[in-house]
């Protein structure tokens, strides 16, 4: 009888292998900031890719690090350096100056908040990783089970043309959402962005601000403010919404 479970179970992983993905959950992943998931359609959705065009790319990895700060979602946030992520996200919790912390120039007070942040962020489900290809970050959400993929500077994986599909075949096969940030990438085939939704970050007042716009199927557009505190690495999102 041990044989034949052990047969059966074969069969099953083989099939398994072998079968169609499952259709992407079309429940939106809320990401606890409202005025983002406006912009995004609701939240997040599986199966899909979200790529933010930004041209400072501070603004945008601030907007990466306040989704991973809020987010209650199983996330994996890859990042060209993860001790800078995670003195970015500590920073935006307690408050404190990344630059302070990088340097360790710290007040009493500091190190209080900075206490406190390390102990929020330790309760999120947030896993930092530094993938060298969209392969390996593919196997590491598999690893983690994770529902949403963030990626800073997607543009250091390649050329859009060919980095695009293969974000988009992760977040259909590994069943994930996936919000991507870039510089401005211009026109590109319908059938790179298949599956892809393109958000423009236009910053104003010298970087301290900036607008998400989402051009909808109706040409309508979809616009959110956002302040963004760059040396706090933190940003505030409003529900300004038109």
């Amino acid at each position: 009888m041990h044989d034949s479970l052990e047969a059966m179970l074969d069969d099953l992983e083989k099939a398994a292998e072998t079968s169609d993905p499952l259709p992407p959950d079309p429940t939106p992943l809320q990401t606890a900031s409202t005025a983002f998931d406006l912009v995004a359609g609701g939240g997040l959705h599986r199966g899909e890719v979200m790529i933010v065009e930004a041209p400072l790319m501070t603004q945008a990895f601030a907007l990466l690090c306040t989704v991973a700060r809020r987010i209650w979602h199983c996330t994996i946030f890859d990042v060209l350096s993860e001790a800078h992520a995670t003195r970015a996200l500590v920073a935006g919790w307690g408050q404190v100056p990344e630059i302070l912390i990088r340097k360790g120039d710290l007040s009493e007070k500091d190190w209080e908040w900075l206490t406190i942040s390390c102990g929020c962020m330790a309760s999120r489900p947030v896993f930092l990783a530094c993938a060298e290809s969209i392969n390996q970050l593919s196997r590491e959400a598999e690893r983690r089970y994770a529902s949403i993929v963030l990626v800073s500077r997607l543009e250091r994986f390649g050329h859009p043309a060919v980095v695009i599909p293969q974000l988009t075949a992760m977040a259909c096969d590994r069943n994930v959402a996936v919000v991507a940030t870039t510089p401005p990438m211009g026109e590109l085939p319908e059938a790179i962005i298949h599956r892809t939704r393109r958000i423009a970050m236009e910053p104003f007042q010298l970087g301290s601000r900036a607008t998400l716009i989402r051009p909808d199927d109706d040409d309508v557009l979809s616009v959110v403010q956002v302040n963004v505190n760059l040396l706090l690495s933190r940003m505030v999102l409003r529900n300004n919404q038109t």
